[in-house]
């Protein structure tokens, strides 16, 4: 019996795509972040396995605006290639502060 045939799936959405998110990522002008984790929300985006409504909010102490984080995230995937890097970049946000200060 294949997934297609299944009584149990009748009705059913044939894939299922998880709910809008929000990724935040503390200290996200670090190494971890440029090497890792964008390279891999890359592969998620070109997959299209991101949801609907997915953003990225970057956390840091350094200096640094929305433009700028979106700018770090092109040059992360640069070696991937940039297919789909404007809409890509258009997915993330920056917030400067202090990861001891409540208010950030």
């Amino acid at each position: 019996m294949t997934l297609s045939t299944n009584p149990l799936r009748e009705g059913l959405p044939r894939e299922r795509m998880p709910e809008p998110a929000t990724l935040v990522i503390f200290g996200a002008t670090g190494d971890l972040t440029r090497r890792k984790l964008i390279p891999a929300l890359y592969r998620l985006f070109r997959q299209r396995q991101l949801p609907p409504g997915f953003r990225v909010v970057g956390v840091g102490r350094t200096e640094m605006n929305d433009p700028d984080f979106a700018a770090l995230a092109l040059l992360a995937i640069a070696p991937a290639g940039r297919e789909g890097g404007d809409e890509f970049a258009a997915l993330f946000r920056y917030v400067t502060g202090d990861f001891s200060d409540p208010g950030t």
